[in-house]
């Protein structure tokens, strides 16, 4: 009788969870959706340094200046979005930028006012010096579901990278001394390298989740104050928000 009386509730339960389970189950891949964005924060990993040099006539005598740039490592912060145009395959676009606050070590070579081919080696540092670096890089994406919940991403395209660089343009020697004034200048150059991407994302839910990502986008740039084309971007990574649509 229990049983009997009980047996319509049981299954209209089973068929309830029977419904449930699969619709649970089939929650979106983030790649499957139409439409995303990403937010990083993390780093450009690359360390480099760069020279420059500056000339000029003092005393009726040729007066030298050459400076070198350490870059270090620093803070990346990187966003970019995508739009699926078919199958697992978007078109996307991500900023990244990068910059640093430091110091040049200088060395320069100064004539005596009095005594002729007598000059004097002069060292010191200029400090503040900013450098940034602003990469834009559209990508050609392929995405493909890993799990329900992971998928994984994979891109490549070109890097265009804006530099904006102070560096000792040039220099003045205050009158009757071997002094050396450094002259802060900013310089900027632009420079086109290729980007390869990859990216991997745990959904969270059906919109949201959290992922991570590796990047190799070197290219080169040339600035006035030097003859040398300057390393830009190179490797980075970072972790950051993901948003589905």
């Amino acid at each position: 009788m229990i049983a009997t009386k009980f047996a319509p509730g049981l299954v209209a339960a089973a068929a309830l969870l029977a419904a449930a389970m699969p619709a649970f189950a089939q929650t979106p891949s983030p790649a499957t959706t139409k439409f995303f964005v990403n937010a990083n924060v993390g780093g450009q990993l690359a360390s480099r340094t760069f020279d420059s040099s500056a000339t000029k006539t003092v005393y009726e005598e040729p007066a030298s200046l050459t400076a070198s740039y350490p870059i270090g490592a620093g803070v990346l912060f990187d966003f970019g979005a995508g739009y699926r145009v078919f199958g697992d395959v978007y078109v996307g676009l991500t900023v990244a930028t990068f910059s640093k606050t430091g110091a040049a070590t200088i060395a320069a070579t100064i004539p005596n006012q009095i005594v002729f081919d007598r000059p004097k080696a002069v060292a010191g540092t200029a400090t503040g010096l900013k450098h940034s670096e602003v990469s834009i890089m559209p990508q050609i994406i392929w995405a493909y579901p890993l799990t329900g919940k992971l998928d994984v991403a994979a891109g490549i395209g070109p890097a265009f990278v804006r530099l904006s660089q102070d560096v000792v343009g040039s220099f003045t020697v205050p009158d009757r001394t071997q002094n050396v004034t450094p002259v802060i200048e900013t310089q900027n150059g632009s420079g086109t390298g290729i980007a390869a991407t990859v990216d991997v994302t745990y959904g969270i839910n059906g919109h949201i989740g959290v992922g991570g990502f590796a990047r190799f986008a070197p290219a080169k740039v040339t600035l006035d104050a030097t003859t040398d084309k300057l390393n830009v971007g190179g490797m980075q990574a970072g972790a950051g928000m993901r948003l589905r649509f």
